[in-house]
């Protein structure tokens, strides 16, 4: 899912002041850890848990490919990932898109010639069910899911079938190339006549 809008409501973005990514003013929640950096290639990736379940190894982890991911993409440059619950998804989705349902990544790309300037929320309850019924990792689904938000930012959409398949088919060729292998397409080598898993 990718848009272009004001993402300053996701409390994202870092300031040199270390704040963790919120806004000034604004208390840190018990349950929101500070964004954890992965810097490689040209890009910094932060990542930042909103629900109080990742731990700081599975941030790290997550900073760390990302950053790789961005580079394997050929872009450089900023990514702020936001974890959240399926409630902070929903609202985002319906604030953004006006659909009141949870999904698995939001991306707001503000990007130009100067290179990679996006922050995506990332759902830990849709990659729990996901990874739960596919048979991998959560940390693996909510790469899947950064990956995915990138690509957004490199220009590949998902709303016809071939820009959705080739999308998909580019998410694990990525994440191959970064030694994670296939994520969406991992148990069957394909998933159905319109792109998506099961």
């Amino acid at each position: 899912m990718s848009m272009t809008s004001d993402p300053r409501s996701l409390n994202t973005s870092s300031s040199p002041g270390g704040d963790g990514g919120r806004s000034q003013g604004e208390n840190p929640t018990d349950h929101e850890d500070p964004p954890v950096s992965g810097a490689g290639s040209g890009c910094v990736a932060e990542v930042t848990d909103a629900t109080g379940r990742v731990s700081e190894a599975e941030a790290s982890w997550l900073a760390d490919m990302a950053s790789r991911a961005v580079a394997a993409i050929g872009l450089s440059g900023s990514l702020r990932v936001r974890i959240v619950g399926d409630d902070e998804m929903a609202a985002a989705h319906q604030e953004f898109l006006d659909d009141p349902t949870t999904t698995d990544v939001l991306t707001f790309d503000m990007s130009d010639e100067q290179g990679l300037d996006a922050d995506l929320m990332a759902c830990l309850d849709e990659a729990e069910r996901r990874s739960r019924e596919l048979g991998h990792q959560r940390r693996e689904e909510l790469l899947l899911y950064i990956v995915h938000g990138v690509l957004h930012c490199a220009g590949f959409d998902d709303h016809e079938e071939h820009a959705r398949r080739r999308m998909h088919h580019r998410e694990d060729e990525v994440l191959r190339m970064i030694g994670v292998g296939p994520v969406f397409d991992r148990v069957s080598g394909s998933r159905g006549a319109e792109g998506d898993r099961p």
